[in-house]
Formats: structure tokens, C-alpha cells, sequence
């Protein structure tokens, strides 16, 4: 098997301790939120859109008939995005939608156990409100996280130009917990199989039957 050895992940003093209790804080002004280290290592495929949709749906779930809901509006979406003169948000919107409730995940453990599920049941724009309706197989991923998640700035990832670099800066970020400054200078090295790392970061695509066989 081919393997990535990635080094140089140094410790950061940004990443929340795994006894915080909300989904969304502020630390300097700045607004961080919390994913689920097992949902950053599911297989999954996503457009750069729909990673900057996820993480800021992600500060605002609540629970609605069973299932994880976000509300979001055009207007913040395209001030977050750095696209405040851009005329089809709606547009982009519409694309986005069809393909986040399209999309499967496949989540794994070390155990040969695996769990595969569509991530969005719903996406629909009503009365100026985007809103996402998770598949309540998401809920122990994307609320009330209080153990094994990783913290993220908001602007951060809203400056990732790709989805591919998206997923990765996601994967780094959560080995960081393993840095020590005291240690070899904080750095850390992580090993991925090649294979196993292009489902996890999009370049493999594990909607598609072929993928979702060979994985």
C-alpha cells in the first residue's frame, strides 16, 4: 500500500480543549466552531461551496423533528464568502442544494464496523431562508459536541480557494492535539494511505458505486 508521510503539523494554541461545551464561541473576535473529528475523517465528496455552507451551518443546529436543521440567509452567506456583489447567490445556492442532498458518507473505526448514510436530506429556500435538514444519522456529529471534536476559525477556511485543500487543512488541524511544543519543536508526523486519502478529502469520489465498492 502507498503511504503519505505528512510532518511539520506544529502545535497551535487555538485548538479548543475537548471539555468545551458549545458548537460555536468567539475567541478574539473571532468566531470558531467545532466538527466532529469522526465526521472530518469520513469518506466523502464536496464542492468548496458546500464545505463553507457545512461550517456555518455548523454554528447554528437545533433539532427538529428528530433531524439536525440549520437556517442560513443569502445575505450573511455572501458576506462570509467575500462575495457581497455577487448577484446569483441563488443561483449558486440551487446548484449547491442538489448536490448536498446527493451526497453519501462513509464513516469507519478501527474495528472493521462502517456506517454509510446520505449526510442532507433536505435543502430548500423559504421565505429568504437556506435551510438544511441533516439526516438524523449526523446528530451525534453536529450537535452538542463535547468530546473529540477539533476547532476551526470561521475566516480560515473561508479563504480556502479549493475543496481538495479544504478537506486536508480539516485532517492537519485535527492532529494538532498530539503537538508539543517541548516535543521535537511541536512537530508532528501523520501517515495516510494514498488510497484511503483520496476518498477522504474528494479526489476520489465515493458516490459514485465503483468507490463506494473498493472502499
Amino acid at each position: 500500500m502507498k503511504i503519505l508521510k505528512i510532518t511539520n503539523v506544529r502545535y497551535s494554541n487555538k485548538l479548543c480543549n475537548e471539555g468545551c461545551v458549545a458548537a460555536m464561541e468567539k475567541k478574539d473576535n473571532e468566531l470558531l466552531i467545532r466538527k466532529s473529528n469522526t465526521l472530518i475523517s469520513g469518506k466523502y465528496k464536496t464542492s468548496i461551496l458546500e464545505n463553507k455552507i457545512m461550517a456555518i451551518a455548523l454554528t447554528r443546529i437545533e433539532i427538529v423533528n428528530g433531524c439536525p436543521v440549520a437556517k442560513l440567509y443569502p445575505g450573511e452567506i455572501k458576506t462570509l464568502l467575500g462575495k457581497k456583489t455577487d448577484t446569483n447567490i441563488y443561483k449558486s445556492l440551487k446548484r449547491t442544494a442538489k448536490l448536498m442532498t446527493g451526497h453519501q458518507i462513509v464513516i469507519e473505526d478501527n474495528k472493521g464496523n462502517f456506517s454509510i448514510f446520505t449526510m442532507v436530506n433536505n435543502a430548500d429556500y423559504i421565505d429568504k431562508q437556506f435551510i438544511i435538514t441533516f439526516n438524523k444519522n449526523m446528530t451525534p456529529y453536529v450537535h452538542q459536541l463535547k468530546t473529540n471534536f477539533t476547532t476551526y476559525e470561521v475566516a480560515t477556511l473561508m479563504k480556502i480557494e479549493k475543496a481538495h485543500s479544504y478537506r486536508l487543512y480539516e485532517l492537519l488541524k485535527k492532529e494538532i492535539y498530539r503537538s508539543d511544543p517541548n516535543i521535537n519543536n511541536g512537530i508532528v508526523t501523520k501517515e495516510y494511505g494514498l488510497s484511503e486519502l483520496k476518498c477522504t478529502i474528494g479526489l476520489a469520489n465515493t458516490d459514485e458505486e465503483g468507490v463506494r465498492r473498493a472502499i
